[in-house]
């Protein structure tokens, strides 16, 4: 079956994650919406351009940090700058159970001039906090990192290019997902896919398949009720698998893939003042934020048990 831009997916899971032993219950019980809605009204009172919002998008970045402390976990700090400003890429390291390899869990806190971002992308941040209060609690096999970072919108990549660059020197980097507007859903049919848009998209490039395709299958498995759609592109045919920050981590090598609630190809509000957060489905965001976990989880225990099979 192919999206509308010539693109393949799958709605069978091609990856055997049955083998594997799992504790999801946390990762579905204890995602909170309450905990993320209210980030995502802290984040979204006003734009967070890096240029014309500059001190709202040092004050989303701020924010982010003081939360990761309240977690209980220590930061890091790295300065990016593009386009004349400065701001920092902030993150936080989980040891991991098995090994020192890492997975890296990333969101981008910068917006448009002029919209408030709700969507894009506080949802996106307000997911990495949730992922990050529960796996320093129940840690992956490999170390996790959850980060945040500016210039998304800026299509350079700066801040996360910063933190797989601070990474790369210290760490086996083994996978990499791009928390990427987790929070609207409608009834109507989505224009990348003609299907009902209430599902997550996992898109990344041809090299990146059995990486997608585990979180897909993760789910079919562990959290069927949210449909979680793994979609392999060949980024030279079709630009739109570069748009967030997981391309900063391809450039590495790494496998990487943009978790999208498809942007605008559902959301009206989309990069408009109107992206608001009473326009985010709270569930659908709480339901995206556990099948990342989920599928992180599943990712790094077939990694450290040997790697990913095969394909079906």
């Amino acid at each position: 079956m192919s999206d509308a831009s010539g693109g393949e997916f799958s709605l069978e899971p091609r990856v055997d994650v049955y083998g594997i032993s799992l504790e999801v219950g946390p990762m579905i019980r204890d995602v909170s919406v309450g905990r993320m809605q209210a980030a995502i009204e802290r984040l979204a009172v006003s734009p967070r351009d890096v240029v014309e919002d500059h001190a709202a998008a040092l004050a989303a970045a701020d924010f982010v940090d003081s939360e990761l402390q309240t977690i209980g976990l220590a930061t890091r700090r790295v300065d990016a700058e593009a386009q004349g400003v400065v701001l920092p890429s902030v993150w936080s390291e989980i040891p991991g159970t098995e090994s020192d390899a890492t997975f890296v869990f990333l969101a981008h806190y910068d917006t448009v001039p002029g919209s408030p971002g709700a969507d894009d992308n506080a949802s996106g941040v307000a997911g990495m906090l949730e992922i990050a209060r529960i796996l320093k609690e129940n840690p992956l096999p490999v170390r996790t990192v959850v980060a945040t970072a500016g210039f998304e919108e800026m299509g350079n990549f700066a801040g996360s290019a910063a933190v797989a660059q601070a990474l790369h020197g210290e760490t086996e980097m083994i996978g990499m997902i791009s928390l990427e507007m987790i929070g609207f859903t409608t009834d109507e049919p989505s224009t990348f896919l003609p299907i009902p848009a209430d599902f997550l998209a996992i898109v990344g490039d041809d090299k990146s398949e059995a990486f997608i395709h585990t979180f897909h299958s993760a789910a079919a498995r562990w959290l069927p009720q949210r449909r979680v759609i793994p979609i392999a592109m060949d980024p030279e045919v079709n630009t739109n698998v570069r748009r967030s920050d997981h391309a900063a981590f391809w450039a590495l090598g790494v496998p990487a893939a943009m978790a999208t609630d498809t942007a605008n190809f559902r959301n009206p509000h989309y990069h408009q003042p109107t992206d608001t957060p009473d326009k985010i489905d709270y569930d659908f965001a709480r339901d995206c934020t556990s099948a990342l976990m989920i599928g992180g989880a599943a990712y790094s225990r077939l990694w450290v048990d040997g790697g990913v099979p095969p394909l079906s």
